[in-house]
């Protein structure tokens, strides 16, 4: 099962593809970005949801204030965009149970967003939160959301791998991972209205994670992960990528031994605490691993 000297690939297709497939699943994307201090340009506004949600605009966090606006924002960014019916929104707010007066609470929460984001580009005619008959759209520029120049940094890393520029790609890809400050909308863990997105980009960030590692294998430097991926195959004992990844750290680095046991750990878990059994990809990799016969020294 070779899918390239020191990589592992759980879809039998190019390993870093994981982060690149899901990446525009999670949110309707934006233009580019260099990363970077997220605070440090004084000259854009950012809004940041890959951790508690807020704003920087002039090179400053700005204070959001009441928890209902934080929440107002976050709905607008999940479906920015998109006109949002107030009604609509007051709805997922509440979780379906809104006070007298919840549309007016809208209302009021919208007007500070307004403040707080400041004026829209001077290019563009409509304000950051457009007004409709119906509700309201949040429209961010390029570089104004975290979550697009993570997209852009995962894209980018694509093609830097694909051009062999792996050093400027395991960059991109550490940036990227960077940019999370915590659970993605913090607050909102347990809120109905937050929960597909905040499952789409755990996801999306482990598979920027899975890309990464698989680029440092490639660079040589499976020495180094392999602290990294025991934490992460304990972490996620179903997520076999990570396993087939540290079986490959540990043969690497000349312990074939390890290697065994950790697909022996692991397969003994899986059936433990999922009575599940490893995937055709793992079992056929710690065969290979057991015979030498594919070539990932």
């Amino acid at each position: 099962m070779d899918s390239g000297p020191g990589r592992w690939d759980n879809d039998g297709e190019h390993a870093l593809g994981s982060a690149m497939f899901i990446r525009d699943a999670v949110f309707p994307r934006f233009g580019g970005s260099d990363g970077g201090d997220m605070c440090a340009d004084g000259s854009r506004l950012l809004v940041h949801v890959l951790g508690p949600v807020g704003v920087c605009r002039n090179g400053s966090e700005v204070p959001i204030g009441k928890a209902r606006t934080r929440a107002v924002l976050a709905y607008l960014v999940i479906h920015r965009g998109s006109v949002v019916p107030a009604d609509v929104m007051v709805d997922a707010l509440w979780a379906g149970d809104s006070p007298d007066g919840a549309r007016h609470a809208v209302q009021v929460a919208v007007s500070s967003l307004r403040a707080i984001l400041g004026p829209a580009p001077a290019e563009s005619a409509s304000e950051r939160i457009v007004s409709f008959p119906s509700g309201y759209m949040l429209a961010l520029g390029h570089q104004e959301l975290d979550v697009a120049i993570a997209q852009d940094l995962a894209g980018k890393a694509g093609a830097l791998t694909r051009s062999n520029r792996l050093e400027d790609a395991e960059n991109c890809l550490l940036t990227a991972e960077a940019l999370w400050r915590g659970p993605p909308f913090a607050e909102f863990l347990y809120s109905e209205f937050a929960q597909a997105p905040i499952r789409q980009l755990e996801e999306f960030r482990l598979g920027l994670t899975e890309d990464r590692i698989d680029v440092q294998l490639d660079l040589g430097r499976h020495h180094e992960i392999i602290p990294e991926l025991e934490a992460l195959v304990l972490e996620h004992p179903s997520r076999e990528r990570f396993l087939g990844q540290l079986m490959i750290a540990l043969y690497r680095s000349d312990r074939p031994l390890d290697a065994e046991l950790a697909f022996e750990r692991a397969a003994e878990r899986l059936r433990r605490e999922y009575g599940a059994t490893p995937g055709k990809m793992v079992r056929e990799l710690a065969s290979d691993l057991r015979t030498s016969s594919v070539d990932i020294a």
